[in-house]
Formats: structure tokens, C-alpha cells, sequence
């Protein structure tokens, strides 16, 4: 199983690589949820018995509270807002 996370993570900077490589490079915000989602598969394991279940949702719940308020959910755009993106066309 160590091989295997060693190899996900040459991976992983091989993509992070090529992302800088064709100018998307991840944000600090993708980074973090990254590091996020690395430590909560640690909690997942500990998923398969009842073992510390009230204390996993314990973490679960304050990490989705600390998710919501960092990133409020995305409504979509008004009308109003998608033409002032919109090249302006011009009338013959």
C-alpha cells in the first residue's frame, strides 16, 4: 500500500507539472482542498469499524461548517451580470 501512495503522489506533481505547463496552474484554494481530501481518506479508513464513529462525525460536521463558510454555494449568474461579460457586438 506504500508504494501505491508513493506513486499517487509522483502523480500528482506530474499533473500539478503539466497544469503550470499549459498555464493552469492549481490555486492555493485547489492546494488546500487537496491536503483536505488527502487527510479525510485517513479518517474514511478508520470508516470500517465502529471505532471512534462519534468522533468522526464530530470532524465531519466542523469541516463542512468551516467548507461553507469559506465557500458559500455558487449561484448562477443573472442576466444582467452575463451580459456585462459578454463582448459587446456591434450594429452594422
Amino acid at each position: 500500500m506504500h508504494r501505491f501512495e508513493a506513486h499517487l503522489v509522483q502523480h500528482t506533481i506530474q499533473v500539478d507539472k503539466t497544469l503550470v505547463a499549459i498555464g493552469r496552474a492549481p490555486t492555493e484554494a485547489h492546494r488546500l482542498i487537496r491536503v483536505l481530501y488527502r487527510d479525510l481518506a485517513d479518517v474514511e479508513v478508520l470508516g470500517s469499524s465502529a471505532f471512534g464513529e462519534s468522533e468522526r462525525k464530530a470532524v465531519a460536521s466542523a469541516i463542512s461548517d468551516l467548507a461553507r463558510e469559506i465557500a458559500p454555494p455558487v449561484s448562477p449568474p443573472t442576466r444582467a451580470a452575463r451580459r456585462r461579460r459578454s463582448p459587446r457586438r456591434r450594429r452594422p
